[in-house]
């Protein structure tokens, strides 16, 4: 049976039919997302899974500097406090990975309200 998949499989490259394993997404491609999404309406039928928060904010604790701030989860909402306001350079980085990485799943995240030292994202499906 495995030796059938592989001869179809074979057969299906050597015809030139795409592979089932997606290719990355680059940096280009993502902020053409994030461009697009910004403008077209939020679908008010998906609802954004908790995990799916959860994976866009786990991408902050790849960051070198994530120690200097706290992130709740809310919802859809995530809201990104700084320690102190000195950080706002750090803070707009920070922001700026969380909203590609929404993009990089489909998802739209856009700044909901700014204060000083903190920054609250809104995650949508458009």
């Amino acid at each position: 049976m495995a030796d059938n998949y592989l001869e179809r499989r074979m057969e299906a490259l050597q015809q030139g039919s795409h592979s089932s394993v997606g290719k990355g997404v680059n940096l280009e491609c993502l902020l053409e997302r994030v461009r697009k999404t910004s403008t077209a309406e939020a679908d008010p039928a998906y609802v954004i899974h908790p995990m799916q928060m959860s994976s866009i904010a786990a991408v902050a604790e790849r960051l070198d500097f994530y120690d200097e701030f706290d992130l709740i989860i809310n919802g859809p909402e995530i809201l990104v406090t700084a320690g102190c306001q000195e950080k706002s350079l750090h803070l707009g980085m920070l922001v700026e990975t969380l909203i590609l990485k929404a993009a990089e799943m489909n998802l739209c995240a856009t700044v909901e309200n700014e204060n000083a030292g903190s920054v609250t994202i809104k995650v949508t499906k458009r």
